[in-house]
C-alpha cells in the first residue's frame, strides 16, 4: 500500500486524521500506525527472515521431514494468509487524506499488488499441501507433486526478492515507525538511516547465505568432469566433509561465500568445472555488486555517526548552558525534552533552503509562491 505523508508534513499517523478522510469510516477498517497494524508487519517481516534463511537451506540440504520444520512452514503461510486480509482493512493515505472507506481500500490494494499476492499465497497452500501428502504412489502423481513443489518454492523464494527489493520492506517499516504503541519514535532522517542500513545488512547476510546454499548444493552433484567435489576434501579431519555433520558443512560452505564475495580465501578449493565457473561468477558479482552495497551500508554507518555525534554535542552544550547559569533541575529537563521534540519534527522547507527552484522560470516561481 502507498502511504504518502500527512497534511502536516509529519510522518506519525494521529486519531485526528480521521476527521481529514473525505470518505466515512467503514467498520473494522484500522489505522494504518495502529497497534494491531503494527503486529501484523512485525509478524510478516519475522515470517521474511524465518523464509529467507530457512527455505534456501531445506532447498540445498533436504533435511527430514520434522514436525518443527512443517510447523514453521505453515506458520509463515499463515503470517502472510493473514497480512492479505490486514491489507483489506487498512488504511491508506490519498493526497494527504486519510481515506477510511472499505470499497476504496480494496480497490486500491488490488489495483498494486493484491492479485499477486492472493496468487502467491494460494501456490503457499497448494505446495504446503503437497509436501504434507506423502502417500503418492503412481509416477505420474509423483512426478506432478515433485514439480508442484518446486514451483512452490522458487515463488517463495521470489517474494523475498520482491520484499526486500521493493518498497513494500520500507512500508512496513515506516508504519512500525510510526505506531506510538510501539515505542519507536525517532527523528524522520534518522529513522530512515537505520532502515536503510538494516536492508542492506540483510540483503549482505542474505545473497552470502544464497550463495552458501548453492554451493552446497552444487556439491552434491555426483556426475561432473573430475568425479570429485568440494565436499570430498579431507580437512580437517581425515573424513570428508561429505560425512560431516550439516553444521560444520553449513558454516564451511557459509565461509566460502563470504571469503569468495569479499574476496578473500580460504583452504576450500573449487574441484570440477562447475565449481570453478561457479567460483569465477560468484568472485565478479562480489566485485561489481557487493562491494558496492558494502560501501553503501559503511557510508550509511557514518553518516549516522556524524548526525548522533552533531546531536549529541547539541545536546552537551545546552546542558553546560543551563548548568552555568543556574537553571532549575525540572525547568532544565523541561527544555531539554522540547529541544528533543523540535529537533526530531522533520523541518518545514523554504524557497530559499532549495537550490533546484533557481532553475525555473519567473513566472513558474510566482505560483510556486502563490
Amino acid at each position: 500500500l502507498a502511504v504518502s505523508a500527512s497534511r502536516r508534513g509529519s510522518m506519525n499517523f494521529a486519531e485526528s486524521d480521521f476527521t481529514s478522510s473525505p470518505y466515512s469510516p467503514s467498520p473494522g477498517v484500522i489505522c494504518p500506525g495502529s497497534r494491531r497494524r503494527a503486529l501484523v508487519d512485525v509478524l510478516a517481516m519475522l515470517a521474511l527472515v524465518i523464509d529467507a534463511f530457512l527455505l534456501p537451506f531445506g532447498m540445498a540440504w533436504q533435511p527430514e521431514p520434522s514436525g518443527r520444520l512443517q510447523g514453521f512452514i505453515v506458520g509463515t503461510a499463515v503470517v502472510w494468509a493473514v497480512d492479505i486480509l490486514a491489507n483489506f482493512f487498512t488504511g491508506f493515505y490519498r493526497e494527504g487524506r486519510l481515506v477510511m472507506r472499505l470499497r476504496d481500500i480494496a480497490t486500491q490494494y488490488i489495483r498494486s499488488c493484491g492479485v499477486v499476492d492472493i496468487l502467491v499465497s494460494f501456490v503457499d497452500w497448494v505446495g504446503i499441501a503437497a509436501e504434507l501428502w506423502d502417500y503418492f504412489s503412481a509416477e505420474g502423481t509423483a512426478l506432478i507433486l515433485v514439480r508442484l513443489i518446486a514451483v512452490y518454492r522458487w515463488q517463495r523464494v521470489a517474494r523475498i526478492f520482491i520484499e526486500v527489493w521493493s518498497d513494500r520492506l520500507w512500508i512496513r517499516m515506516r508504519r512500525m515507525h510510526d505506531s506510538p504503541k510501539l515505542g519507536l519514535a525517532r527523528p524522520a532522517s534518522e529513522f530512515r538511516l537505520l532502515a536503510q542500513v538494516a536492508k542492506l545488512s540483510f540483503a549482505i547476510l542474505w545473497l552470502n547465505h544464497l550463495l552458501c546454499c548453492a554451493w552446497f548444493a552444487i556439491g552434491k552433484m555426483r556426475d561432473t568432469d573430475t568425479n570429485v567435489t568440494w565436499l570430498d576434501t579431507r580437512f580437517p579431519l581425515d573424513a570428508p566433509l561429505g560425512e560431516q555433520g550439516v553444521l560444520f558443512q553449513y558454516t564451511t560452505a557459509l565461509h566460502w561465500a563470504m571469503t569468495t564475495m569479499t574476496p578473500g580465501s580460504m583452504e576450500l578449493a573449487a574441484k570440477n568445472s562447475m565449481e570453478r565457473g561457479v567460483s569465477i561468477i560468484a568472485i565478479m558479482f562480489g566485485l561489481l555488486f557487493g562491494s558496492s552495497i558494502i560501501s553503501q551500508l559503511s557510508a550509511k554507518m557514518v553518516q549516522h555517526q556524524l548526525q548522533q555525534q552533531e546531536r549529541t554535542r547539541q545536546i552537551s552544550m545546552l546542558r553546560r548552558y543551563l548548568a552555568q547559569h543556574g537553571v532549575a533541575a525540572e525547568l532544565a529537563h523541561e527544555v531539554e525534552r522540547v529541544f528533543r521534540d523540535r529537533t526530531a519534527a522533520p523541518k518545514l522547507l523554504k524557497h530559499r533552503d532549495v537550490d533546484a527552484l533557481k532553475a525555473l522560470p519567473d513566472y513558474m516561481v510566482s505560483e510556486l509562491k502563490a
